[in-house]
């Protein structure tokens, strides 16, 4: 007894994954039955071409269709790239403008509390200009370690940061 193989049932156009299977099954003489087993897999962003064939014997230019449908969307793919790989470059360079501004705000800070204190200490408030001085080193000290602890959370990437960064490479 024979077996003939039929058609998978996942047979759709733009179907990227498709696994086809024969199967034949045969008795022989002595009673005994042999079973022949083979597939195929097919990967890729369209059918196999000989599923393209049978999809435009069925409905004429649906291959065209499928194919100019598929480049569309492999365009519209990189665009879309682009554009994140282009938002994520501004928002770098943002965030490294409002650094460098944050810096400088800091230094012009320390400027000003440095003649503050040496004004202090010139008029014989030295008790004050040494508070003040210890205020602001205990300050500027927070803020330089606080900001090394969050940069080490942010060196933990998550899987969606190492997938864009490998875009961008």
């Amino acid at each position: 007894m024979e077996h003939k193989p039929t058609r998978p049932a996942s047979f759709a156009p733009g179907n990227s994954k498709k696994d086809n299977s024969q199967i034949k099954a045969k008795k022989n003489s002595d009673g005994s039955e042999e079973i022949h087993a083979e597939a195929t897999r097919w990967e890729g962003p369209m059918p196999r071409p000989e599923d393209l064939a049978l999809y435009e014997e069925v409905v004429p230019g649906l291959a065209k269709q499928i194919a100019e449908g598929s480049f569309k969307e492999q365009d519209h793919r990189h665009e879309m790239n682009r554009m994140m790989v282009s938002t994520i470059r501004t928002s770098q360079a943002n965030d490294f403008s409002l650094k460098r501004r944050g810096q400088n705000y800091g230094l012009i800070c320390v400027i000003l509390v440095i003649a503050l204190c040496g004004y202090l200490i010139s008029i014989g408030e030295s008790k004050c200009a040494v508070i003040i001085a210890t205020g602001v080193l205990a300050s500027l000290a927070f803020v330089f370690v606080s900001g090394k602890l969050i940069g080490k959370d942010k060196k933990e990437k998550t899987e969606e940061q190492k997938a864009i960064e490998s875009i961008m490479d």
